[in-house]
């Protein structure tokens, strides 16, 4: 006997749509939060090549001027918004992030991964880090947003993440470990001012070697 179908629940079936999710980031202010992580860790130079892992409807691509961006996702919901409002230097992808390849994207300057590690298993964050880093240019990074636990944090900020679609919140610690085989370079930084309401952010930036 087959196993019964898993049934979604009401939070993902609002937010697993493009409507869904964006008016749960207008409700949170998002559009801002993205801007100060765009401007302040991000920080991609005009020319460059941008590619958003997990970009769900392309939001970021909004805080970047004067960049290739490339925005892949496995919500055909997301992509199918993301592709008629954004410019035409901006191209959307529907796939899988932990199947991603070498050549697929051809080389990048940065990836960004707004949200997406705490989604994964430590094998698919490694499946994705390895294409990633994989398809940087020399001197490349790798930027990242997550969720975290820390022991300064609030306690309405831990629910909140103890209650979040991913079920993978790591300590800060835990997400360096995740890069460290792939990057040389890792700073970390946990914030807990990014939304007006109460919430840890584990930001990570990771960088290639150049070369000489």
């Amino acid at each position: 006997m087959s196993a019964a179908p898993r049934t979604r629940t009401v939070r993902e079936l609002i937010l697993g749509s493009a409507t869904g999710y964006r008016a749960f980031k207008v409700l949170t202010r998002g559009d801002q939060t993205m801007q100060r992580m765009a401007d302040q860790y991000v920080k991609a130079k005009p020319g460059e090549t941008v590619l958003d892992v997990g970009c769900g409807y392309g939001d970021l691509s909004s805080c970047l001027r004067d960049v290739n961006y490339i925005g892949i996702d496995s919500n055909e919901s997301y992509i199918a918004y993301a592709k008629p409002h954004h410019d035409g230097r901006s191209e959307f992808v529907v796939g899988d992030v932990t199947e991603m390849s070498a050549g697929d994207f051809g080389t990048i300057d940065c990836a960004v991964a707004i949200g997406v590690l705490h989604h994964l298993s430590d094998a698919q964050c490694a499946d994705m880090l390895r294409a990633v880093s994989s398809m940087l240019s020399p001197g490349g990074r790798f930027v990242a947003a997550e969720p975290a636990w820390h022991p300064e944090q609030r306690t309405t900020a831990r629910v909140l993440a103890a209650i979040d679609r991913g079920g993978n919140v790591r300590e800060e610690a835990r997400y360096v470990d995740l890069l460290s085989p792939w990057f040389e370079s890792i700073v970390t930084e946990v914030r807990h001012d990014l939304f007006w309401f109460p919430y840890t952010h584990c930001m990570i930036t990771a960088t290639l070697p150049s070369t000489s």
